[in-house]
């Protein structure tokens, strides 16, 4: 329900993508005033401490059940180290990106898909297993990267054939590519749902 009341506010009423916004109905313009930082400080607060309980209790499942199994003590060290142990896990997990693990997903499932971004270091030693038989399928919506571009125009000398998806037809990679998908950009709000889409429909085809 929260992410539906904001993606209304947000997308139907163009009003910033924050809890604050959800109460335009009752207090009108009046969101735009110091009541509307309180309201965010407080939804910012408020989620932390959801967080924290959740974390909590989901240890406390955690060290009930391997003591039922395994007969491992179920004591207050035993709950906080299982609590630091998650919470660097977690904190792994985000500054490694979500990027890396969605690649490693991707190709489990889809064995002839092979994601570039994700070690954007090496990118055009991965770039450079693509053979003519190959295709790239880009995404590049402005501002466009330069590396983007120069990945596009080193694939292209190399024969292998790329489809662009993009927000506009101006975009530089479209002189590499084979195929331009145009995907009509919003004056009010920006999004890249419909690229998604296209990439999803496209990975699924070849997969």
């Amino acid at each position: 329900m929260l992410g539906l009341g904001l993606a209304y506010f947000q997308y139907r009423k163009d009003l910033p993508a924050t809890i604050s916004s959800i109460f335009y109905p009752i207090l009108g313009d009046k969101i735009y005033s110091p009541m509307r930082k309180t309201i965010d400080i407080l939804a910012v607060f408020i989620t932390a401490i959801g967080v924290a309980s959740t974390l909590g209790l989901s240890a406390l499942q955690i060290t009930g059940g391997l003591n039922f199994s395994y007969g491992i003590p179920n004591t207050t060290t035993f709950q906080v180290n299982v609590i630091v142990t998650a919470t660097v896990l977690f904190l792994i997990s985000a500054l490694s990106g979500l990027n890396r693990d969605f690649g490693h997903l991707m190709e489990e499932f889809y064995p002839h898909i092979m994601q570039l971004t994700h070690e954007s270091h090496f990118i055009y030693d991965r770039a450079s297993r693509l053979t003519d038989k190959d295709t790239l399928i880009l995404v590049a919506n402005a501002p466009y990267t330069t590396q983007s571009v120069k990945v596009a125009k080193f694939l292209h000398k190399r024969g292998v054939s790329i489809i662009l998806i993009t927000d506009l037809p101006s975009c530089p990679a479209a002189s590499y590519s084979s195929i331009v998908l145009n995907t009509k950009s919003s004056e009010k709000q920006y999004t890249i749902l419909p690229a998604i889409a296209l990439l999803e429909s496209l990975v699924i085809e070849f997969g």
